[in-house]
């Protein structure tokens, strides 16, 4: 008999028990955390040997979701090998692994006739009982999919461990698609960057030998001329280098529209001075919040251009490490952390390296008729907010993360305030308020917050265009000086 369910509705509640399940549920979190530094492959093992150990799976099988190619790939198995299966990869809706991850539902087939579903051992025969087919989904997403074969009827404590795994599965998958994710975005910008220093040093080398050309062969003109296509090349290839550092960099960024399926309406306006920034914003969700918590970040990293942007590279990398993967809970425990991990991670108690960065972290977990709790800690930045159409402004600790910090002292601190549906949040990175006119005077916090007070009760989207106009006008003529950030959420 096949079975198409959200819930285990074959054992009662009353049948469950919740300490062991506690206790279960404790053991496997733990255990998938410890690896979840481990390549896909090896995390998969370990968490489909703990799964089918834990209830008694005679075999099993877990395949992950490529959301792009729209495919359920076999990535580890308990009691057989993944070469032998009969086939290791699924379309979405294709057999019962893809239609149950295209219906987001387990499937279950129990009390399987002996006749038809038998396993032939080498000295017996067992008759299987019961497949079970389990969508790992979490925030209406599918990561995997798991499916375990029993030749016994499974307990109600055992269905109801599998039940309450969905989630910390799913959330674990994710964490280990987005860290593999960025360790090889890290991989090809290291890769890129050794380019653009050969690069670069060829092209010095090119631009020495045609000085010399010059002067000692002017007349040779056709030799001249050849130089300088070559030069041409050179230079085409460098702007080919850094416009793939700029995809790169743009593939890091979380899009608007993530934040608009969350908050009420938003807002981002990223102008680098380059083609590629020093400057970022970063959103994201803790794996194993209690919970339903956001993060939210815009961050200013040392210069900006090529420099700026590795250190930005670096900067996304540890905030999803420290919040997503190490589950750090408090904004002030992450800037930290961050501050720690840049000052080892380059070395600099040891070197002349001095980058660092200004961070802007806001938590928020919504709470019940339409009230939200934030949490801000800031390295040298400020927060605007409006609540009951008052603007008001959370001043952040006067220090940066890594490079040179005269005031090591200082600690970073938690400011809280609770707000509204309604209430509006306004982060922004200095080069915003450092940007100059032809008279060499700053925007400055003053005409921000002019601008917010007049338009705050607009739209986002109008307000989005209203900003820009208004930096436009102020600056004029005047070459950009700084990267730009503005993110604006409505709750």
């Amino acid at each position: 008999m096949a079975i198409i369910t959200d819930y285990w509705d074959t054992t009662s509640q009353d049948e469950v028990d919740t300490q062991w399940l506690e206790k279960a549920l404790k053991n496997y979190s733990a255990t998938l955390t410890a690896h979840l530094s481990d390549e896909l492959e090896a995390f998969g093992q370990v968490m489909i040997h703990y799964l089918a150990q834990a209830t008694r799976s005679f075999r099993a099988v877990l395949f992950v979701a490529n959301q792009e190619e729209g495919e359920l790939q076999a990535v580890a198995a308990y009691g057989c090998r993944i070469d032998a299966l009969a086939q290791q990869t699924y379309s979405w809706g294709e057999g019962v692994v893809g239609q149950a991850a295209r219906s987001r539902k387990s499937i279950i087939f129990e009390d399987l006739p002996p006749q038809q579903n038998s396993i032939a051992l080498s000295t017996l025969t067992l008759n299987i009982h019961s497949i079970f087919t389990i969508p790992l989904v979490f925030n209406e997403i599918v990561y995997g999919v798991l499916e375990l074969v029993y030749v016994n009827p499974l307990s109600g404590r055992n269905r109801a461990l599998l039940d309450a795994v969905i989630p910390t599965s799913a959330t674990m998958l994710e964490s280990i698609a987005n860290n593999t994710r960025t360790r090889r975005l890290l991989e090809e910008t290291q890769a890129q960057k050794d380019r653009l220093h050969i690069q670069e040093q060829e092209l010095k080398e090119n631009l020495d030998a045609l000085n010399q050309i010059r002067n000692a062969l002017l007349e040779q003109n056709e030799q001249i001329d050849t130089a300088f296509k070559e030069l041409e090349k050179n230079n085409d290839r460098i702007v080919a280098s850094i416009s793939y550092a700029q995809r790169i960099q743009q593939a890091i960024l979380p899009s608007e529209e993530r934040l608009k399926d969350i908050f009420n309406e938003s807002f981002i306006i990223y102008r680098p001075k380059d083609v590629v920034s020093g400057d970022f914003y970063w959103f994201g969700s803790p794996a194993f919040s209690q919970e339903e918590t956001y993060f939210v970040a815009v961050v200013d990293c040392t210069g900006h251009g090529v420099p700026g942007a590795f250190m930005s590279m670096i900067g996304n990398t540890l905030l999803n490490q420290n919040i997503i993967v190490k589950n750090l809970d408090q904004p002030s425990q992450v800037l930290a952390a961050i501050d720690e991990d840049v000052r080892q991670g380059l070395k600099q108690a040891e070197s002349n390296n001095r980058d660092g960065m200004d961070l802007l972290l806001c938590k928020l977990i919504p709470k019940e008729n339409g009230y939200y709790e934030l949490t801000f800690s800031g390295a040298k930045c400020d927060l605007y907010y409006v609540k009951d159409g008052q603007l008001g402004k959370l001043r952040g600790d006067r220090r940066s993360m890594g490079g040179a910090q005269p005031n090591l002292k200082v600690k970073f601190t938690d400011q809280v305030l609770t707000l509204k549906h309604g209430d509006a949040l306004y982060l922004t990175t200095d080069g915003w308020l450092d940007n100059c006119n032809l008279q060499r005077k700053r925007f400055g916090n003053k005409r921000l917050e002019d601008l917010i007070i007049a338009h705050h009760h607009q739209p986002l989207d109008i307000q989005k265009t209203i900003f820009t106009e208004a930096l436009e006008a102020f600056q004029g003529e005047q070459e950009q000086r700084d990267d730009i950030t503005l993110m604006a959420i409505k709750l």
